[in-house]
């Protein structure tokens, strides 16, 4: 067997159908692929329908577990997968028509370690965007540039759309981490990717992602994301450092100041200025974003980004609070 295709599938009655219609329909590569649902507790109809899709498919199975989160759903996947390769995809979201043909191009051609692949994204009123990695160019398999889309970007954040080597994962013994409940896909891709020397990064896209209004992460409030944000952080630093690239290192701290500022918006729609100030306090309790407020470079930021960062460093809590409030009312 050549490629898993492991769905993790929770409630997915509404989209299941066509994702599966969309792995059948994908094209026709000259590998042999199986496809693994794993139903972690599904409360809806999501089990009669995986049973009626695998019915007569010989290269699909289905699975049930108790419900314990879509990590421990995926590696109850890479327990059943006999697949050379492991490709992710979430139940709510779709291969593009000719995508399993662009792996199995990616595979025959390349043979990489890691492979990344881009996505289509699919907004709820039907609006569709192409994705493109940063880099110039249809692809590349350069690892410094690969190393930056890790650790100063938030491009490879997801498993999906990836395509991972079943040897590594298992020589390696990488699973998803259970315990956390934001940011488990970086945790695998990161501890995945610094097991591998060769890497194919390509701007075709394999699948729609498909966006909800909704977020889980927005049942969390600023502080508590910030501590996920611990969690990563370290990870990151610490592979980072291991590398010993000290631009690469400065790029990551950058990096996360934009991934504080983003959170400082995200937040900011709903709530005063005044409890904001003291939200934005509070958040640098958090050791990272002291760490990487005091280390990042101002002048390498673009414009408004160094006027943020100033603000940041200077820790102008109020003035902080007005300006992501107004930029909230009139995003520019």
């Amino acid at each position: 067997m050549d490629l898993s295709i492991i769905i993790p599938v929770y409630n997915a009655a509404e989209f299941i159908k066509p994702c599966i219609d969309s792995i059948v329909c994908a094209g026709y590569p000259e590998f042999e692929y199986e496809c693994i649902l794993i139903d972690d507790g599904s409360k809806d109809d999501s089990a009669t329908i995986c049973k009626e899709l695998v019915q007569h498919r010989s290269n699909f199975s289905y699975f049930y577990k108790e419900n314990g989160g879509v990590s421990s759903a995926r590696n109850y996947g890479l327990k059943q997968a006999k697949g050379k390769y492991i490709l992710f995809l979430d139940a709510d979201d779709m291969l593009t028509e000719n995508g399993l043909d662009k792996i199995a191009d990616g595979v025959r051609n390349h043979n990489a370690e890691f492979m990344a692949f881009n996505y289509i994204t699919l907004y709820s009123e039907g609006k569709q965007k192409e994705e493109h990695f940063a880099f110039d160019g249809d692809r590349t398999t350069d690892i410094e540039k690969a190393r930056e889309l890790m650790y100063a970007s938030s491009q490879f954040n997801a498993c999906w759309g990836k395509l991972f080597c079943a040897d590594i994962i298992k020589r390696n013994k990488l699973e998803f981490p259970e315990e956390l409940h934001i940011g488990e896909d970086l945790v695998f891709v990161a501890a995945y990717f610094k097991c591998c020397q060769t890497v194919y990064v390509t701007q075709e896209p394999v699948l729609f992602y498909r966006q909800h209004p909704g977020s889980a992460m927005r049942k969390y409030n600023l502080t508590q994301r910030l501590e996920y944000t611990q969690i990563l952080y370290d990870k990151n630093k610490m592979d980072v450092t291991a590398i010993g690239n000290v631009k690469l290192l400065q790029k990551m701290y950058n990096y996360y100041i934009r991934v504080l500022t983003n959170l400082f918006l995200e937040f900011s729609k709903k709530s005063s200025i005044l409890k904001l100030r003291r939200d934005y306090k509070a958040a640098f309790e958090v050791n990272c974003v002291r760490e990487f407020v005091e280390k990042s470079q101002v002048s390498s930021m673009p414009g408004y980004k160094k006027m943020e960062c100033m603000l940041l460093k200077k820790r102008c809590f109020l003035l902080l609070s007005v300006y992501f409030k107004l930029k909230s009312s009139y995003p520019f």
